[in-house]
């Protein structure tokens, strides 16, 4: 096994998930460690969307608007601004809700 790949033997303990012969409750286990390491990651995207009282900035997968402004041109602003600080892309929404561009903004600077 390389040096990059290299695990600790507690950690081969809980993931020893793949392969004939589980223990009980490995792959609940795993499955759980997963879904945390999961959980840690930041949204893959920033979405700005059009609503009935103006453009919403979401995270993809959040369930409500970080903030609604009432111009396009401010949603993207505050979207591209916080899409920069993540390191994740930017989806512009059109009027008719679909996708009318999918961009990666420059990092923000300090």
């Amino acid at each position: 096994m390389s040096a990059k790949f290299r695990v600790s033997p507690a950690a081969q303990k809980d993931y020893r998930v793949l392969g004939g012969e589980r223990p009980s409750g490995a792959s609940a286990a795993a499955r759980a460690a997963l879904e945390k390491a999961h959980s840690a990651r930041p949204a893959a995207a920033i979405h700005v969307t059009p609503r009935s009282d103006g453009w919403a900035v979401k995270k993809a997968g959040g369930q409500r608007a970080s903030t609604v402004q009432r111009t396009k041109a401010k949603a993207m602003k505050v979207g591209r601004a916080q899409a920069g600080t993540q390191g994740v892309r930017l989806v512009e929404h059109g009027k008719s809700g679909k996708i009318t561009a999918n961009t990666r903004p420059s990092p923000a600077r300090k």
